[in-house]
């Protein structure tokens, strides 16, 4: 938790009181609720919410798409 100082930065020049005060109740929220950090954590590191989670078929389906697409340009003038 410590680590995660930074989440809550100045916004230039504000209120040092107000600062501390939302970073205080931050950390004791997060300090109280492990799963509520980890979820936090995730969003901030891989900028993945679990509301947005994607099929892995229509992802594996779409690579395969776009490089059989991506690769006609140098394969038809031999075709």
């Amino acid at each position: 938790i410590n680590n995660n100082d930074d989440v809550v930065d100045d916004d230039g020049g504000g209120d040092e009181v107000r600062k501390n005060d939302i970073h205080h109740r931050l950390l004791e929220y997060y300090k109280s609720s492990p799963e509520s950090l980890l979820k936090i954590m995730v969003a901030l590191e891989f900028g993945v919410l679990e509301e947005e989670r994607r099929s892995p078929c229509y992802a594996g389906l779409t690579s395969c798409g776009l490089f059989f697409l991506g690769s006609l340009p140098s394969v038809v003038p031999f075709a």
